[in-house]
């Protein structure tokens, strides 16, 4: 894993993401930031009023006796901390509430921004995305919170506790101030290291979570490949990395709390001497002296932590940086068109439509072909040919280059990418099933769908007899992406979506060529009664498949070099008989 960080945030640009974070996803609480605000002045004004009334309770009390202070000063001072206590808590649930909807809405806005992207923007997001949507969100409420606490609360009782020192001696709050500079100094080396340190954390844990996931997804490969060694070496190495970075991390962190201690106790003990002469030579009350020194050691915890603001702040930005940089992506899967297919039919023709992945790279060039509606149609050729590329195609997962697709006469260009895949059912090759329950995997075919119909749809399937003998029946966990059921299961479950869904075009991205023999057959009959009727388009590699077709069209470095029936395709075309002679099909 690189130990390469990621670019430092500038000053600006921790500026503008702290603005629009509070701006855009802030604001909206606006009420509860209010209330929780006002909490927090109260909590500068209590803390402030405990050290001025520490005069009071020195001279008035201590010093000249008298009886009726004792209770005005305790009573107030009492005050003074129950309004702090109560204010203290109340801040805290307001800010904790608020923070609680911050991540829910950004993990919710992510989340609907990711699924939307167009299918080829999928690759600048790779392993560990879902980690960081988790991690960002929870970033952008710790800097919306810390920023807030900090430069109200704190600030504030700050601002509040230097006017009590400065009224009881300008002088020692004078010398106080001339350290300063030197904290800040102290604490911006730090800054400088933290944010070097921090700003690639969340990389190395998502890296770490695409390790772990591809070891246990990929289980059944590491243990037949003897891999659990270097699954463990890659992990331990991982692992080892990000120990070391943390724990550098956390001993940079650290120095930050000892530099305020020793420059804290510096401070006050030069405090002292100069209180004792002033109040031994120089007349002055010790009521003033324990005033200034209470206001000065209340002040101590609220200005290391504004100390410490810009470093919790870049800490936290990293996260809402990446955030942003998704949430601006513009590119979003759009429908080009605003009309409304009607494909009664599913007769399908390309017209010169080329396409390319990348500027320059064709994948497709010149494909044109038609499909009648009701016909079977198998699509054949070698590997990287470009047949999956022309079901996408079909499907709208990517816009031609060139050419133009048209189902029922209607060019797809000029209609919504929902009503296109409304009318197109698919199962691909690589069966994927969401984790729930049968039941709710086979109704993602139709949303509106009854149990009824899902019984339908797995008995046409062939899928029923299976389903009802598990214990729990409709109700069955598949388990991750269907580990709890077998391929074939998987399959028919797939084609039950497929079947619920009843499209007038059926594309089956070979559905059927990952399974054994047996299987195959069983799953044949389902599939031949799914496309009964229906315009089928076929990614076929099994000549099982191909015989079924009325059409076969080869495909070859991505144009069609023939097309016809399977008799005279071995008869006329080279290309396709290379294809048996390399065992592309089979």
């Amino acid at each position: 894993m690189s130990k390469k960080s990621t670019p430092q945030l500038s000053r600006n640009e921790t500026v503008e993401l702290t603005r629009r974070l509070v701006v855009e996803y802030g604001l909206e609480h606006r009420k509860k930031f209010f209330l929780a605000i006002v909490c927090m002045l109260l909590v500068g004004l209590a803390t402030s009023a405990v050290a001025w009334l520490t005069r009071s309770m020195v001279n008035n009390i201590f010093v000249h006796g008298d009886t009726a202070a004792v209770w005005a000063v305790g009573g107030a001072i009492m005050l003074a901390f129950i309004v702090k206590g109560v204010a203290g808590y109340s801040q805290t649930v307001l800010m904790g509430t608020i923070g609680c909807a911050i991540i829910a809405k950004l993990q919710q806005v992510q989340f609907h921004k990711l699924i939307r992207l167009r299918l080829k923007d999928y690759s600048a997001h790779p392993g560990g995305t879902v980690t960081k949507v988790i991690h960002s969100a929870r970033s952008a409420r710790n800097a919306i919170v810390t920023v807030t606490t900090n430069l109200v609360r704190d600030l504030f009782t700050v601002i509040s506790l230097l006017t009590v020192m400065i009224v009881q001696d300008p002088f020692m709050s004078l010398f106080a101030f001339v350290f300063a500079p030197v904290i800040v100094w102290g604490v911006s080396r730090v800054i400088r290291e933290t944010k070097r340190l921090t700003e690639s954390e969340a990389d190395m844990v998502a890296g770490l979570n695409v390790l772990g996931v591809e070891a246990l997804q990929g289980v059944r490969i590491v243990k037949s490949f003897n891999l659990e060694p270097e699954m463990d070496h890659r992990i331990k190495g991982a692992v080892a990395t990000m120990e070391q970075r943390q724990g550098k991390l956390i001993r940079v962190s650290a120095l930050t709390g000892p530099m305020f201690d020793v420059l804290a106790g510096l401070i006050i003990g030069s405090f002292i001497f100069y209180a004792g002469w002033q109040t031994v030579d120089n007349g002055k009350t010790p009521g003033e002296f324990m005033a200034f020194i209470t206001a000065f050691l209340l002040a101590y915890d609220p200005a290391k932590r504004l100390g410490n603001l810009n470093v919790y702040l870049q800490r936290e930005l990293v996260g809402v940086k990446r955030m942003f940089k998704l949430l601006d992506q513009s590119e979003l899967e759009v429908s080009r068109g605003t009309e409304y297919l009607h494909a009664d039919k599913g007769a399908l023709q390309f017209e010169d439509v080329s396409f390319a992945y990348q500027a320059g790279a064709p994948t497709i060039r010149n494909v044109s072909f038609s499909v009648d509606a009701g016909e079977k149609v198998a699509i054949v050729g070698r590997s990287g040919a470009g047949k999956s590329t022309i079901i996408n195609l079909i499907m709208g997962m990517y816009l031609p280059s060139d050419g133009r697709i048209q189902i029922d006469g209607t060019d797809i260009s000029t209609v919504t990418l929902q009503s296109l895949r409304d009318s197109v059912s698919y199962v691909a090759q690589d069966t994927f099933l969401f984790s729930g329950s049968i039941r709710e995997n086979v109704a993602f075919g139709r949303q509106d769908a009854t149990d009824e119909d899902v019984l339908a749809a797995l008995e046409a399937a062939q899928a029923l007899d299976f389903v009802l003998k598990l214990p729990k029946g409709l109700e069955t966990d598949v388990g991750n992406n269907g580990a709890n059921l077998s391929g074939g299961q998987r399959q028919r479950i797939s084609i039950a979506r497929a079947f619920l869904k009843n499209a007038p075009i059926l594309l089956l991205d070979e559905a059927t060529s990952a399974l054994d023999g047996d299987t195959e057959k069983q799953l044949q009959t389902a599939l031949n009664k799914l496309s009964s009727g229906k315009t089928t388009i076929t990614v076929a590699h099994r000549l099982s498949t191909i015989l079924g077709a009325q059409k076969v069209i080869v495909v070859d470095a991505g144009k069609i070099v023939a097309q016809g029936t399977h008799e005279s395709l071995q008869r006329d075309s080279e290309v396709y008989r290379q294809l048996f002679l390399m065992h592309e099909i089979k």
